[in-house]
């Protein structure tokens, strides 16, 4: 009877470590878990400037558009194109999923999309598929893709 407890203490004490080692759980792959100030980096985003995206390329390398413009945010296999793009209040912007897998645009931080409450297309749309959000608050409101986390960018509304 000895035998099975201390079997079975083994497993246990071998699981937990396995949990509590494992890639996925290590401060380095939760980071964009914690913290969504990384999201509008334009060096670590990088930028597919062949998009539909209207607008004027600014010495920054983001993209600004009037109101009058629909500006055009095209997800690809490589991330947001453009990755910070500069828009009027009461702009609408359509997000294009060029891809090969899902598009799922939803404000940071990742998981939790509390930055803009309604900022969150609540599904994922394969390629084709599209996306419209009316940003009706000023402010830099950073989101991600939440089927791939990697992939970011940011919205500036003045």
């Amino acid at each position: 009877m000895k035998k099975i407890y201390i079997i079975i203490g083994a497993i246990i004490v071998a699981a937990t470590l396995y949990l509590a080692l494992s890639p996925k759980n290590s401060p380095e792959s939760t980071d964009i878990y914690k913290d969504s100030t990384d999201y509008a980096n334009p060096e670590s985003t990088p930028l597919n400037t062949n998009g539909p995206t209207s607008g004027k390329q600014m010495e920054d390398g983001t993209v600004s558009v009037s109101i009058n413009e629909e500006p055009v945010v095209t997800y690809t296999d490589n991330g947001f194109s453009p990755g910070v793009l500069t828009v009027a209040i009461g702009t609408k912007v359509k997000f294009i999923n060029e891809s090969n897998g899902g598009m799922w645009v939803a404000s940071a931080p990742h998981p939790t999309h509390t930055a803009l409450p309604g900022f969150d297309e609540k599904m994922a749309v394969q390629k084709g598929g599209t996306y419209e959000y009316t940003f009706t608050k000023e402010g830099t409101w950073k989101y991600h893709n939440h089927v791939s986390a990697n992939h970011y960018g940011s919205i500036i509304v003045k």
